[in-house]
């Protein structure tokens, strides 16, 4: 017997669940915890480990230990551990292999398929890396469900919402901020608009505190603790600690016994952080959260204002900050209900979903949408958008394009992803080429292109010769930067330069 399940793949923890027999389950690792560390290890005699063992020995191993992969999903990011190399991807496989063999024992059944929460702004490439981590250990990936509709999807459940109201869902994790409006009532949520950054996330708000303890100890004794990996990775589980202390505390001590020997003598760390200072050194994080909103609500329809949101949903440890909570009750606490999901609203919702693809259950219906405009770049270097931000997948669009020049055999596509008029300051999906176009004067072959996105986020390309019918089909596979700014240039740099577009025109 086979079982489906649900992983929410996080940045510092993942966890898994399922629904059965009308029975919502979280289902424990093999250390018997509810939550996975997203923590792959190697031993100096090549042994693997994964989960909590992988993070108990960081400390002392901290070269051959591998955090937050998440963060390099996507990218041709290399690990080099001793002679071997591994990509994001493998590390990725190593983790949900972890997670399906748990489940199997625990369940006492075999695991062949699983749906598995993401940022909602998971590029292409990303996401694709998740499909292929789960076919390299034989999981296959149903499904990639945003973060934000699973939440949608608990909250219709357990509320058995009949009147439709607008939702602001908010996912502030430890490593991503997913926001999404939705319009959730009648058994269907439907996505709206979505926005995020995968860049930004709890630990960002650690390493703020980290950098400021570490210069008052340079100050006090002259030692930078940066310069000492074990001495780093203490002082960084105590910034956390001290961060989540202070969202209910106005002020918290900080100790830590023989942190680094200096001169032969071991020092300890002792100092005190207050609220006020840890607002202070991570404003312009809690800044960067609070303009999303801005975005998301004022996207491409420009249909929300702060006054037409319902309900406001706030999940992720993040959203628990006391600066970022006060900036959410400035923006929507006259208007909109703010309520804190529980933490297993994102597995409820997607163990739910689960059920509902494999035709156990008829309802809630969910629509998502694509997060990315997609389309062709121009002769002239301009971009011609296909395929809509936000809109609802599947989705499908075509566009008309003809020769250059008298008897053109050949057209190559460019296809973008990104909002910004100019071709060069998108992102390249690829290059693809459509031979055998009759000889004809220029202009006059009609060549249609057809961009379409599938449920699960496939993309693929046609290009057809409607003189002819001949026709060429491609599966667009995104292309990989080894640049973690990569991930984050769809957020706001290119929907902020599109706004700047349309100011400048006007």
């Amino acid at each position: 017997m086979s079982r489906t399940i649900a992983i929410d793949f996080g940045t510092t923890n993942s966890s898994m669940a399922t629904f059965n027999d009308n029975k919502f389950l979280v289902i424990p690792n093999s250390e018997g915890e509810l939550f996975t560390p997203s923590v792959v290890a190697f031993t100096k005699d090549g042994k693997l480990l994964v989960g909590q063992t992988a993070k108990s020995q960081a400390i002392n191993n901290l070269e051959r230990t591998i955090f937050s992969v998440k963060r390099k999903i996507g990218t041709n990011h290399i690990y080099s551990i001793g002679i071997e190399k591994y990509t994001p991807t493998d590390i990725v496989a190593m983790l949900l292999k972890k997670l399906k063999k748990d489940a199997e024992s625990y369940l006492g059944e075999s695991i062949k398929k699983a749906v598995i929460t993401v940022p909602s702004y998971f590029s292409n490439a990303q996401r694709q890396a998740l499909f292929e981590a789960g076919k390299m250990i034989e999981l296959e990936v149903l499904r990639l469900i945003s973060t934000p509709s699973a939440i949608g999807l608990d909250y219709i459940l357990r509320e058995k919402e009949e009147k439709k109201k607008i939702v602001l869902v908010f996912d502030f994790g430890g490593g991503s901020l997913s926001i999404s409006v939705l319009e959730i009532g009648y058994g269907v949520v439907e996505v709206k608009a979505t926005i995020a950054r995968t860049m930004l996330g709890g630990m960002d708000y650690d390493i703020k505190v980290f950098n400021h303890i570490s210069d008052r100890f340079i100050k006090e004794s002259t030692f930078d603790i940066r310069n000492d990996p074990i001495a780093c990775q203490r002082l960084l589980e105590t910034a956390e600690s001290a961060k989540i202390e202070l969202s209910a505390v106005n002020s918290t001590d900080i100790y830590i016994p023989y942190i680094c020997n200096i001169q032969g003598e071991m020092k300890n760390l002792q100092t005190a952080l207050d609220r006020a200072t840890f607002d202070g050194l991570t404003e312009d994080l809690t800044e960067k959260a609070v303009k999303l909103i801005h975005h998301v609500l004022y996207g491409r329809y420009e249909t929300f204002m702060p006054e037409d949101i319902d309900l406001v949903l706030l999940a992720g440890g993040s959203t628990r900050l006391f600066s970022f909570k006060t900036a959410i009750n400035k923006i929507f606490g006259g208007n909109a209900k703010v309520m804190i999901s529980s933490s297993e609203a994102i597995m409820r919702g997607a163990s739910y979903y689960t059920a509902v693809l494999a035709g156990d259950k008829d309802e809630p219906i969910l629509l998502e949408v694509y997060p990315f405009s997609v389309g062709i770049e121009t002769n002239d270097g301009n971009y011609i958008k296909i395929i809509h931000r936000n809109d609802i997948i599947p989705t499908e669009g075509r566009h008309i394009i003809t020769t250059a020049n008298d008897n053109q055999s050949d057209l190559e596509l460019h296809v973008l992803q990104g909002e910004h008029p100019k071709a060069t300051n998108n992102i390249s999906l690829g290059r693809y080429v459509f031979e055998g176009i009759p000889p004809a004067p220029r202009g006059l072959p009609k060549i249609e292109v057809c961009i379409t996105i599938y449920a699960n986020y496939l993309i693929m390309l046609s290009i057809k010769d409607l003189g002819t019918s001949k026709e060429k089909i491609y599966r667009i596979n995104s292309l990989c930067k080894n640049d973690e700014d990569y991930l984050d240039l769809m957020d706001l740099e290119s929907i902020n330069n599109n706004y700047n577009d349309k100011a400048d025109n006007n």
